[in-house]
């Protein structure tokens, strides 16, 4: 197949095909991928219509192409996104994103972590094993699948500046996702720079230690969420909240910033625009005081020059020269 200038493939299969002989619509299932021991137990139909979709990633495709790719792709996201995987409404954020309901992105998630982990453990190789005959997408996705299984989120505040971040990083992912999505399957684009100052600090801890990572995803019911503490296993139902993106104002959009504790846009104009006034006064005063002592240096130099020219009269007065005469030196001569 033809690839494009800049490296990228022209297609999915290109990017499959690449480095291996094997053709993917050569295996006896769609679903079953070297590097991944499944239960046999097939997916439903909600997570089939999301894997098999082939727009934007497969046109054209097989659907053993268009899984692969879509599972590349997502996995990719979860490591893009993991600076703010400890966020409540992480998982809403991810789903989005990709196009898919939520209770179907967290099944899709938990199957292939789980298939993944199955072969792992069952081999003596370190826990990263890939096998020898895998394409360069397969060993991109292992490494992808065991790098997000393995990741504990920190927990932290969120503040606006933080919110502000995240919105950021989502913007240039959706923007190389509508502009050039097949490089998805090549690489993520590059995170974006920090520009704002880090205000944001790890959660405080419980009495009985730091808070346990909340890395778990709904077992049987879509709005079950289960944490895993030390303690017991413990249930609470889960409000389904849409996670709005940059410059989103819409209901869904409010919704999830109330659930993220995020200021409404209105204080936050507000606080920047106080921000601005304090700044605007404080350099104010600022100058106000240097022209304050510019003038007070230099009425000390007037004063001191003034003073030098009296004593210098004074002088001249009590004790004039010889040459001058004694009709215009004037009084106090001596007797």
């Amino acid at each position: 197949m033809a690839q494009s200038r800049r490296g990228i493939p022209s297609t999915g299969r290109d990017l499959l095909q690449r480095g291996t002989s094997a053709d993917p619509e050569s295996a006896p299932n769609s679903y079953t991928l070297p590097g991944f021991m499944f239960d046999g137990v097939s997916p439903d139909v909600e997570m089939k219509y999301c894997l098999e979709q082939k727009d934007p990633f497969s046109p054209g495709e097989t659907d053993s192409v268009a899984i692969q790719n879509n599972i590349l792709v997502l996995f990719r996201m979860l490591s893009f996104y993991k600076e703010f995987s400890d966020a409540d409404n992480f998982k809403e954020i991810v789903a989005k994103d990709m196009g898919w309901r939520v209770g179907v992105c967290e099944r899709i998630i938990r199957r292939y972590v789980k298939a993944r982990q199955v072969l792992v453990q069952g081999k003596d190789h370190g826990g990263a094993y890939i096998p020898t005959n895998a394409s360069p997408a397969i060993r991109t996705m292992c490494r992808l699948v065991d790098e997000f299984s393995r990741h504990v989120p920190q927990l932290f505040t969120m503040t606006t500046r933080r919110a502000d971040r995240i919105h950021n990083i989502r913007d240039v992912w959706m923007k190389k996702f509508k502009n050039a999505p097949l490089s998805l399957l090549i690489s993520a684009p590059k995170h974006p720079k920090q520009t704002l100052k880090v205000d944001w600090v790890p959660r405080q801890a419980t009495p009985h230690g730091p808070p346990p990572p909340q890395r778990a995803f709904p077992a049987t019911r879509p709005n079950t969420v289960h944490v895993v503490a030390d303690g017991p296993l413990r249930k609470f139902k889960r409000k389904s909240v849409l996670a709005p993106r940059a410059g989103q104002t819409n209901g869904g959009g409010q919704r999830a910033m109330r659930a993220m504790a995020l200021p409404p846009p209105s204080r936050v104009k507000e606080e920047r625009r106080q921000t601005r006034a304090e700044n605007r006064r404080r350099r104010q005063a600022e100058q106000r005081d240097a022209r304050v002592e510019k003038r007070s240096a230099r009425k000390l130099q007037l004063s001191g020059a003034a003073l030098l020219r009296l004593d210098e009269y004074i002088q001249g007065y009590n004790h004039p020269s010889p040459d001058t005469p004694q009709a215009e030196q004037g009084g106090y001569l001596d007797p």
